[in-house]
């Protein structure tokens, strides 16, 4: 009984306002589906049409430039990774949030031909960065009175 009073106050005095930092929220980032005029998946390996993983770059905004994005050190370096769901192949981009740009951009570089823009308006606090609206092409999809993820079906 004693040892188990010890964890429980363990626990709670380990519940401090230095641990709310670790409690940090980050959730900047939007799926897509990729199909051409025929409903082919664009994300698909096995598509011979299929845009190439290796070949997908991202660009953030910074400081009235473009910058590619590209960290070796993380999980997914180029910031977004195509996966299969259900009956078609998606991509999880990881979206600009820099907090110096009022509408941080993310370019999604399909190939040499075939970009997208991304803006997206991020709502920050002391322990999260949370998506509130985004562009693409300067077109609204989707903001908080969607009440869903932000997932999008593309066609290119």
């Amino acid at each position: 009984m004693k040892f188990a009073l010890f964890v429980f106050l363990q626990l709670i005095l380990s519940c401090s306002a230095d641990n709310e930092q670790e409690n940090f929220v980050v959730n900047t980032m939007v799926e897509f589906k990729l199909s051409d005029d025929q409903g082919n998946d664009l994300l698909n390996p096995k598509n011979p049409n299929a845009y190439e993983e290796s070949q997908i770059r991202l660009f953030y905004s910074s400081n009235d430039a473009l910058v590619e994005v590209y960290d070796p050190l993380m999980d997914h370096p180029r910031n977004f990774l195509i996966y299969p769901h259900e009956n078609e192949y998606r991509i999880r981009i990881f979206l600009n949030n820099d907090s110096n740009e009022e509408r941080p951009v993310t370019v999604i570089q399909w190939s040499a031909t075939n970009q997208d823009v991304l803006k997206a308006e991020i709502r920050r606090t002391s322990n999260a960065e949370l998506i509130q609206t985004i562009w693409l092409n300067e077109t609204l999809i989707w903001d908080t009175s969607h009440h869903t993820e932000p997932y999008f079906e593309l066609v290119k």
